[in-house]
Parts: structure tokens; sequence; C-alpha cells
């Protein structure tokens, strides 16, 4: 058994890890996953439903749970890259699906994980409803490493596909809590099997490529992966951190427009 304490992980780092751990295992191995909080345990049952997996949870005690889920092996677990792109060409041929909106985080294709992840109830990163204290001390940090020669890493890219980020917060409401779904966010895009090709940050977006935002690891993940980042220069101006971009290049409207015309596939936030 293949033993993952993700206690204190902020959302979606359970199912990212788990979903890691299950493509690399052997067939009939079983993955436990402690976490803390229900509704991390209701998203790694998805994860195992969306993948025809076989899975059981536990409660130990408050604030302590555990999800098992047995592994059909990394074959049956990798799709094959070629079959996914023939799959995304042919989905954004139809007019229709040319435009992909992807509402509070949910629903990218192709990332391998089940469309209803709740990502704004489950556990965030300093306090809120959910927040819980690991018992055992702070949990293991995630690594956001991208490893693979470029010829792999850039079959991550799916061309055509462009993220766009016009603010550092995600959604209407709590300012605080907008930030840390911007954070979960920017950190499940740099972990989906396809990355988009192309990532445009105007206005508060802009922020995030700068120095001093905990979303540039992931960023530059993407970057390394073969994701080209731009960055509206009107904006670094307007807040005037031109001088702290840390990821990516500087970008204008022109090039905003084009890009956002041209693409196969618009992933908004």
């Amino acid at each position: 058994m293949i033993c993952l304490d993700k206690r204190g992980c902020p959302c979606p780092i359970p199912v990212v890890e788990a979903k890691k751990a299950l493509e690399s295992a052997e067939a009939g191995t079983w993955v436990e996953v402690l976490v803390d909080n229900a509704v991390a345990v209701q998203n790694l049952r998805k994860l195992a439903a969306h993948k025809g997996l076989a899975a059981e949870d536990e409660k130990r005690g408050e604030g302590e749970y555990a999800v098992r889920i047995q592994s059909a092996g990394p074959a049956a677990q990798t799709a094959d890259p070629a079959a996914k792109t023939a799959d995304s060409a042919a989905r954004t041929a139809d007019p229709a699906a040319r435009t992909a909106e992807v509402n509070d985080g949910h629903g990218a294709d192709g990332d391998g994980l089940p469309d209803d992840l709740d990502l704004e109830s489950c556990q965030l990163p300093g306090g809120g409803e959910a927040a819980t204290e690991n018992p055992e001390g702070p949990a293991e940090p995630a690594s956001s490493a991208v490893s693979g020669s470029p010829a792999e890493l850039a079959s991550l890219v799916e061309k055509g596909m462009v993220l766009v980020i016009g603010s550092d917060q995600m959604g209407q409401g709590d300012e605080k809590l907008g930030h840390m779904l911007m954070k979960s966010f920017v950190y499940a895009a740099a972990k989906q099997d396809r990355l988009p090709e192309t990532i445009l940050l105007f206005n508060g977006g802009a922020r995030l490529s700068c120095e001093g935002s905990e979303s540039l690891e992931d960023l530059r993940e993407m970057e390394k992966a073969g994701c080209r980042i731009l960055t509206c220069g009107t904006c670094l101006d307007f807040y005037g951190l031109k001088e702290t971009l840390a990821v990516g290049e500087i970008t204008n409207m022109y090039e905003i427009v084009e890009t956002m015309t041209a693409a196969r596939k618009l992933v908004r936030p």
C-alpha cells in the first residue's frame, strides 16, 4: 500500500498527488490518502469514480479521514497523448465548442480529473471554515517541478488553448477567499495533462507574474513545459510593477486581442 499524508494540504493537492500515485503504482496496489475534511474525501471519491477505480473511505476521528483507491496500473491510467490531441481537435472543429469556459476552476478537458471537484468548499491555506490543524505538524509541500525531455514537455501543450486571467482573485465576494481560490486555480492549471499554449495576464492578473506572487512557481512550471506567458505592459505600468516581472514576457493590447481571436479554446477562471 502507498500512503500519502495530505492533512493540512489545500485543495486540490490531495487529488493531484493521489492521481500521480495511482498513475505510477502497479495494478492492484492500494493508495491511501489521509485528509482532514469531508470535502476532500468527496473529491477523492470523485477521482476514483471518474477513473472507474475501487475506493473506500473511513472516518478515524475528528478531522481525520482515510481514503483508499486501488490502482489499475500505469498503462490503464495514462491515455494516449495522440488520442487526446485528436479528440481535442475534433471538439474544437465544432464552432459551438470553440470557446470552453471553465467556471470556478472546473471542467478543463483532458485533465484526467473529474469535472465536479469542489474547489471552493475544500480546505484553503491560511484559514477559512474548512481549515483544520494538522496534529502531526505542517504538511509536506507539494513539488511543482516539471521533469522530462524538451520534446516530452512540449507534448503537454495543447495548441490553440489560451488561458485568460484578468484578476488576482477568483470570483466575487470575499477578497481573501478570492486570492486563495486563484492560487488554487493556477496550481491546478499547472497540474493538468494538457497545458495552455498561451497564458494572458492583464489588469489585476498582472500581479500573478511578478515578484512576491504565490503563483510564480506554478507559472514557471508551465513556462518550462512550453507555455508562453504574456503580461500586459500597460497594466504593469499602472500598478508600478514593470521592474518586478518575474516570469514570461511583456505584451500589448493588440497582441492580447490577436491571441484571443485566434484561439481554438479560451479558458477563464
